[in-house]
């Protein structure tokens, strides 16, 4: 089944979209906007609108912006990146909007890019980077076994107050066959 030109399914409304040049501002909004700009890689600094969207797109397999199904403004935006075609492994980042936070369409989205990642790009493993005070972000994945812990760097990031872990999940292939939530486990989902 193709969805085009986003991401979704019969059970699962389509949620994703390219990014386009119209969704920049938001993105840089919400990149440094305090309640969410410290959870993501700037930590509450405020680089130029040309990086924060110049990063977005630096070493990106796949970025879409995630909305609520039927609406056009994106809520978040979710992407792989650093793809190893020889190790097959990448890395997903997520990013909500502020008032978006919480509310399960960003959640939502990475989930339906993890489904991408293991059946278009065919990786064995998708890591995710998160501060242990963002962990909270991902807790219902972890509780379900679905993300696992695979690395710890300890007092690694300077979060504003002091210093926190980083801390590397990741999802295999296997686990995901096990693990997903049945919605989001659609044969032959492709973008």
């Amino acid at each position: 089944m193709t969805q085009q030109p986003g991401v979704g399914s019969r059970r699962v409304p389509q949620v994703l979209r390219p990014v386009s040049a119209g969704d920049y501002d938001e993105i840089y909004r919400w990149s440094t906007h305090p309640s969410t700009g410290l959870l993501w890689r700037y930590r509450g600094a405020t680089p130029s609108p040309e990086l924060v969207i110049r990063q977005i797109w630096d070493g990106a397999t796949a970025v879409y912006a995630v909305t609520l199904p039927g609406r056009r403004p994106a809520v978040g935006v979710v992407g792989l990146y650093n793809y190893s075609n020889v190790s097959r492994y990448c890395y997903l980042f997520a990013l909500s909007a502020p008032e978006a936070r919480g509310a399960g369409a960003v959640a939502l989205g990475a989930l339906l890019l993890c489904e991408q990642a293991f059946t278009t790009f065919r990786v064995r493993k998708v890591y995710v980077e998160a501060t242990q005070s963002s962990l909270v972000q991902y807790a219902s994945a972890v509780s379900r076994g679905l993300l696992e812990e695979e690395a710890r760097l300890v007092e690694h990031e300077w979060n504003g107050v002091g210093y926190d872990d980083l801390v590397t999940l990741s999802v295999t292939r296997e686990r995901w066959d096990r693990l997903a939530p049945a919605g989001v486990r659609v044969a032959g989902l492709s973008v």
